[in-house]
């Protein structure tokens, strides 16, 4: 019985102390009047509101806690008051509890705004209500809590809510339960309290990995049964942001058959934001040329080349995307290149033959004399008997009568009134692989002005049934 009288009288002096708050233009002064109360008692505060401005100020008194204490000023009409400049003003304020709150110490925070400058000053005023018929000999059973949380969590990793609970009182609390909820989680425990105990609860925590980027506010209430009296306090609320998770999932799965190959690639959002990704798969060179995309993609080059797929997906989603590699056609594409190649060697022309010419005499008029060569080629291993060179020259052109040594000359020059002149050579044979180079030297009877145009040459030889067969070189054109 010593003993709680001593703490309820060190309780009295603390809350009979007056206690003043400041800012930097009104200072509160606050004294307890009556802070320990029955269920059905109110508690009583005397405020001084020092307004130390130049200006008349208007203050406004108020709280949230409305839902569970009745707060009201005597007058009522004091619940806002003009003060003069550098004058003080007393208000007295009245605190009951409502119906529902059990016996405890609890903490009523008031507002104190000055309408004049927005500047706000809260106060805590703390007040011990006990049970209509307290039990003699008996201490009031109290809890301080707090609870501490992450700033920021993120969707699916684990995190902890760190509860600290203190019995304030000298006596054994048992069964206390403890619940934790916010718009996201929710957790209860019970725990026993020995005389002035101090604890932490941890309470182990994952959101869902798809849960959106919110704020959320975590809060709580601990409840206390004895002599079928129900202690309840709360448990100021926190308030932890959960943050943003931009995560991607890939599974490929390659199917090979002959000749044919299929990658296909799931990407799912693990995240809890809509957002892009890029899909990225090799590929070779000639896959521009066999791959089909699903949907279409983009080529991307770089140090490695690469199909690339832009998506989008929200939280959850999932999309896939493919690659077919059809190589079917690369065997026929492979007969049909051999088919070219092996035609052309057998179809092409043994005999190779080209025409080039260039000027050896000009004058101030035009061009007066040229030398044109004849390039023959046996690209055989085969030779050819009696074959026969023929080119053809305008009829204002003539042959030069000199021929250089070693150059063969030709058996016939044809002239003709109408047509070109006609130049032939009978060779006798030109053996596998044999190369001739034949020259002659032309002469232009006027002097040739703005260009020439030379015929293409031509020659004959038996093929392999002995059918005659015919080649042309190109046409020659000589500009000035």
């Amino acid at each position: 019985m010593l003993k709680r009288g001593v703490l309820v009288f060190g309780l009295f002096l603390l809350l009979l102390l007056p206690v003043i708050l400041a800012e930097d233009n009104f200072f509160l002064e606050v004294k307890t009047m009556k802070g320990s109360i029955l269920k059905n008692e109110t508690a009583q505060f005397n405020l001084v509101l020092h307004n130390e401005k130049k200006i008349i100020d208007d203050f406004d008194i108020s709280s949230k806690d409305v839902l569970n204490w009745d707060i009201y000023t005597m007058p009522r009409s004091d619940y806002r008051v003009e003060v003069f400049p550098e004058s003080s003003r007393a208000v007295q304020l009245f605190i009951r509890p409502l119906g529902h709150i059990s016996a405890g110490i609890y903490e009523v925070r008031v507002n104190i705004k000055s309408l004049r400058t927005n500047t706000q000053l809260q106060r805590s005023f703390v007040i011990e209500v006990n049970p209509d018929s307290p039990s003699a000999g008996e201490y009031v059973p109290t809890i301080k809590s707090s609870v501490e949380v992450p700033r920021t969590v993120l969707p699916g990793e684990k995190f902890m809510f760190k509860l600290n609970l203190r019995n304030l009182m000298p006596i054994q609390m048992n069964d206390v339960r403890v619940t934790l909820k916010s718009s996201l989680v929710s957790h209860e425990r019970t725990v026993n309290l020995a005389p002035g105990e101090e604890t932490s609860l941890e309470f182990e925590t994952q959101l869902n990995k798809h849960t959106a980027p919110q704020s959320d506010m975590i809060g709580g209430k601990i409840y206390f049964v004895k002599n079928n009296i129900t202690y309840i306090w709360d448990i100021d609320r926190k308030q932890f942001e959960v943050g943003k998770l931009e995560l991607f999932k890939e599974s490929r799965t390659e199917i090979k058959k002959r000749l044919r190959s299929s990658e296909l690639i799931t990407v799912t959002n693990e995240g809890n934001v809509e957002t892009g990704y890029g899909v990225l798969t090799k590929i070779r060179f000639f896959d521009f040329l066999f791959a089909k995309t699903s949907p279409k993609a983009v080529s991307v080059e770089g140090t490695e080349r690469n199909f690339r797929w832009e998506i989008r997906l929200k939280p959850g989603d999932s999309l896939t995307v493919g690659v077919i590699r059809d190589y079917t056609l690369l065997p026929v594409l492979c007969f049909a290149i051999l088919v070219v190649i092996v035609g052309y060697f057998v179809f092409r022309s043994p005999i190779l033959i080209r025409k080039s010419a260039h000027v050896i005499e000009t004058e101030k008029e035009g061009i007066n004399e040229l030398k044109v060569k004849i390039h023959l080629q046996n690209r055989t291993a085969r030779n050819f008997e009696t074959v026969k060179l023929l080119d053809r020259i305008p009829k204002i052109i003539e042959v030069a009568k000199e021929f250089h040594l070693g150059t063969l000359k030709p058996d016939k020059i044809l002239r003709h009134p109408t047509k070109p002149t006609m130049i032939v050579w009978n060779i006798p044979t030109l053996e596998s692989y044999e190369e001739r180079i034949i020259t002659y030297k032309i002469k232009s009877k006027l002097s040739i002005v703005g260009g020439l145009t030379l015929p293409a040459a031509y020659v004959k030889y038996s093929g392999k049934r002995g059918k005659e067969q015919t080649v042309f070189s190109n046409r020659f054109d000589l500009e000035e």
